[in-house]
């Protein structure tokens, strides 16, 4: 199972998204964000709601309990 700072760098990427676009999205440093893809920081639960209402994911999607291919 993917480690949720693979799937928010899979989701950024897929949305053909920058980390400075995401990180003026959530409103806090491109570096902040750098370490929440590369898993050197945890992601507050602000920051992980703010992501889920960026990419409309559910959080189980996120989190990697969920494929993207499983229907709703």
């Amino acid at each position: 199972m993917k480690k949720i700072n693979e799937i928010i760098k899979d989701f950024r990427e897929d949305s053909d998204l920058s980390q400075a676009e995401v990180s003026n999205y959530l409103n806090i440093p491109r570096s902040t964000y750098g370490h929440y893809e590369t898993g050197n920081s945890k992601i507050p639960i602000d920051i992980f709601i703010q992501l889920c209402n960026l990419y409309k994911a559910t959080p189980n999607l996120i989190l990697g309990f969920q494929s993207k291919d499983f229907p709703n």
